[in-house]
């Protein structure tokens, strides 16, 4: 799962960080070395904090069930567009497509 074909949606390009993107592929991969994958990955921005500039970044899949919690270091501006916000990376075998949850 999770081919080397990986592609994103133009809102992506224009509002994540591509080291926030990088990083969220870079999780998946990690996470494929020790479990399987869903073909549903999804990644939440919760609870920005100004004060130290930091955001929690949540990666679950259903099958088999995954959690975990990640506190990032991003700027103001980018913890503030990014809170409450979901991504969706979906595996279609032969690529993977990266896009926020409202674009689905």
């Amino acid at each position: 799962m999770f081919p080397n074909n990986c592609y994103m949606t133009r809102q992506i390009s224009e509002e994540v960080p591509y080291a926030l993107q990088q990083l969220m592929w870079r999780l998946i991969m990690e996470l494929g070395k020790f479990s399987e994958l869903d073909y549903l990955q999804i990644f939440s921005f919760r609870s920005f904090n100004p004060e130290n500039e930091t955001i929690t970044l949540i990666h679950t899949q259903e099958e088999p069930e995954f959690y975990a919690e990640h506190l990032i270091k991003v700027p103001t501006s980018v913890g503030r567009r990014l809170e409450n916000r979901k991504i969706y990376i979906i595996d279609d075998i032969e690529y993977a497509t990266m896009l926020f949850a409202t674009e689905y």
